[in-house]
């Protein structure tokens, strides 16, 4: 759920995208292993987290990026070690683990501020705010974010702006989770302006595809978590329907989760377990594949469908699912706080 800024600009299949990763992993991991301290040796790191970022590997990517920011040499460009902070930080906020990320993502943002990194420090502002939203922050999670707004509209390219966007749209839609019924009354009005901001940049024709689908999956999530329909379903099946959904797997996959949650809301639950099951496939050997809160997003709803058709059976056996995944998510969180060093624990 958290917006990342390195995907791939190829969509494929899920075994063809495992493949590509894979690929690029072993060659940052070379890279890495054959350089001398400096800049060779921290931009492969660095390649190596987003690669492991991509495979589902999330302690693996802390630990890569940790490595960056253990492999200090006069030569390592200050920007490399911005993109280490907020790889790290986004990867535990992906675990639950938001206040160990915080003060990864205050150096990050500390760091762009005082070095004068115009074209990282969108991306810093955009961590720190969502981490400050999931924290409870709200005032300072809107500040930060407009700041990141208006230095990704001075970037080169439209790019910048969608990834922004798409980092507070997630924030808010994280916060919402929550289910704190104050702060999503909070959250939904403060969210207008970024509503009307995204309805108009997914229409930007200088979008890639893929970047316009995933804005608009974002916007449909949120309209739908702050009770604007039937817009936030009609945002999510225009966008399943759409060809660059179709041939990105892990996104068809994510939309899929998404729009039958909000199907299951309004009571359609055959309809969207019709869905769930034809589209939003998590094998049990990969049950991470395309995000853990994805993935748990999928058995929850799958269990209410089940619930509410009257199949007790399969919603115990649903249930079951969900503490194993659950337990997961809590060793993975536990083994990557235990990889930071005792100043980020």
């Amino acid at each position: 759920m958290v917006s990342m800024s390195d995907q791939s600009d190829t969509p494929s299949g899920l075994e063809a995208d495992l493949q590509h990763w894979a690929r690029a992993l072993v060659a940052a991991e070379a890279a890495a292993a054959g350089a001398p301290p400096g800049t060779a040796r921290a931009r492969a790191l660095l390649d190596a987290g987003r690669a492991k970022w991509h495979l589902d590997d999330l302690v693996g990517c802390v630990r890569f990026a940790l490595a960056v920011l253990e492999d200090k040499h006069i030569d390592t460009p200050p920007e490399l070690t911005v993109g280490a902070l907020t790889l790290a930080a986004f990867t535990l906020l992906e675990l639950g683990a938001a206040a160990q990320a915080q003060p990864l993502a205050h150096r990050a943002l500390m760091l762009a501020r005082t070095e004068a990194l115009f074209d990282r420090l969108h991306l810093a502002l955009s961590c720190a705010a969502a981490i400050a939203a999931i924290n409870g922050d709200l005032e300072r999670a809107e500040a930060l974010h407009q700041e990141a707004l208006a230095r990704a509209g001075q970037a080169s390219g439209i790019e910048p702006l969608q990834m922004a966007l798409c980092n507070v749209l997630s924030s808010w839609i994280l916060v919402l989770r929550q289910g704190d019924p104050a702060r999503a009354e909070e959250v939904c009005r403060c969210s207008r302006r970024h509503v009307a901001q995204a309805r108009f940049l997914k229409d930007d024709a200088r979008l890639p595809p893929w970047r316009r689908m995933i804005l608009q999956e974002h916007l449909g999530e949120l309209l739908g978590l702050c009770g604007v329909q039937p817009e936030g379903e009609t945002l999510l099946a225009q966008c399943l329907a759409d060809p660059a959904t179709r041939q990105d797997a892990v996104l068809a996959q994510s939309v899929a989760t998404v729009l039958a949650e909000q199907l299951a809301g309004r009571g359609a639950c055959a309809e969207a377990l019709a869905l769930l099951q034809a589209q939003a496939h998590f094998p049990e050997h990969r049950a991470h594949r395309g995000g853990f809160q994805r993935h748990l997003q999928a058995l929850r709803t799958t269990g209410t469908c089940l619930r509410q058709l009257g199949r007790p059976a399969e919603a115990e056996a649903q249930a079951h699912r969900i503490a194993d995944h659950l337990r997961l998510l809590d060793e993975l969180r536990a083994e990557a706080i235990r990889a930071l060093p005792p100043e980020f624990r």
